[in-house]
């Protein structure tokens, strides 16, 4: 019976009412997150809805030109009948001359008349400062999972998108737009090492994290690491010398169920992982020429020649077998992901660029059970392995030339 790590990591969320209850195993361990957001943390632009019926609002000032309602919602409306007062933000923008004007109904009384109201530029050089300028607001709302729970999130309602500030219409002036940070972190501690583990979610604004992905970051070296692809609950993957599995997220994601083992995890798909018996079998059948795994390394692309990327990367491609392919150093085997049957496309890029290596095709969603396995996400994906099918190296993207042959020299 593999042996565990016990340890429970509290950690303060202003976000969490969490009582944690006495469900942990000793094999697991509670994190709290919080939403104290980093400078790295990705943010999502929503666009605001406009509102057609006004006549439940007051407090619209009569001198301005032209006004419009937009709404920010915090749950799905397919639940119309259940979803709280509180769900919903509604703000109104107007225009005066030469100015824009912003007033969030924050207490939620459809009156804008008691909010505070702020002033922007409508002149394009303005604008980039303007909305540069906008600070966090810590937004109450409520939301109806099988109770109403009170909620708290950072969000910036900015008077422009944020990326291209270029309005020009009448109704492009009058566009609400709110920057949403909902980036979990959660720090964990291993064997002396702190880790930053960090995940967010696209769709409802905070709610249901269930289909997350997590980003790993090294606290003390302040780095990234490429585990690659990124885990998801369930996935296990390696820090330091352990083993580390997300076994759950909790639905508003203010905590996260872990396990950490004492011994590493070594079948596996991603850096310092062996290749799993049933991936092996799979690519030893599809590989024509048996000899390619008695290379001491042995190199695998995920392409398509519908990706520009990919085929960007085939240069490089080159200049690794032409430095390593000629001899019993690296087999190379290009894995095509096509979006039909036909491979015309493919057949003369791989004619047109001399790609005299292996090449293997499969067809998506009908038949592509090695870049289901490999749980390939981004195109182009390359992977290096010795012969004893231990992962070295996995990336996404086209810059492997000097990670590559620095590992096989």
């Amino acid at each position: 019976m593999k042996s565990h790590l016990l340890i429970i990591f509290l950690i303060f969320s202003f976000n969490s009412g969490l009582v944690i209850a006495d469900i942990v195993s000793a094999d697991s361990i509670l994190v709290l997150t919080n939403t104290t957001p980093h400078k790295t943390d990705p943010t999502r632009i929503i666009k605001g809805t406009k509102i057609q019926d006004l006549d439940a609002f007051k407090g619209i000032p009569t001198q301005w030109d032209h006004y419009s309602i937009y709404q920010l919602s915090f749950q799905n409306d397919s639940i119309a009948d259940r979803v709280p007062k509180h769900s919903k933000l509604n703000v109104l923008s107007g225009l005066l001359k030469n100015e824009k004007y912003i007033i969030a109904d924050l207490n939620r009384d459809n009156d804008f008349s008691d909010d505070e109201k702020f002033v922007f530029p409508i002149v394009k050089s303005a604008r980039k400062k303007a909305v540069d300028a906008v600070e966090n607001i810590m937004l109450d709302y409520e939301y109806f999972h099988k109770a109403i729970f009170r909620r708290k999130v950072p969000v910036k309602i900015l008077p422009y998108e944020p990326h291209f500030l270029s309005a020009i219409s009448t109704e492009e002036f009058l566009e609400v737009y709110f920057e949403v940070t909902n980036t979990k972190h959660a720090n964990i501690e291993i064997d002396g090492k702190n880790y930053n583990l960090s995940f967010s979610k696209s769709g409802e604004v905070d709610a249901n994290y269930s289909n997350t992905h997590f980003k790993i970051t090294d606290n003390d070296e302040e780095t990234k690491l490429a585990v690659t692809p990124e885990p998801k609950i369930g996935d296990p993957f390696r820090l330091g010398e352990r083993s580390v599995t997300i076994k759950h997220v909790s639905f508003f994601g203010d905590s996260l169920l872990l396990n950490i083992e004492k011994e590493p995890y070594t079948s596996g798909i991603r850096h310092h992982n062996r290749l799993p018996q049933e991936i092996t079998h799979l690519l030893k059948s599809k590989i024509e020429d048996s000899s390619f795994f008695d290379h001491d390394y042995m190199l695998i692309d995920f392409w398509g020649s519908w990706c520009a990327p990919c085929i960007q990367a085939i240069p490089d491609l080159k200049k690794i077998h032409s430095q390593f392919g000629a001899s019993k150093v690296l087999g190379m085997v290009s894995i095509a992901w096509e979006r039909s049957r036909d491979t015309t496309k493919l057949q003369k890029l791989i004619k047109q660029y001399n790609m005299n290596w292996q090449h293997v095709f499969e067809i998506g969603a009908i038949d592509d059970p090695l870049v289901q396995l490999f749980h390939i996400e981004a195109f182009p994906t390359t992977i290096l392995i010795d012969k004893n099918m231990n992962i070295l190296y996995r990336a996404e993207g086209s810059d492997m030339v000097s990670n590559v042959t620095n590992l096989i020299k």
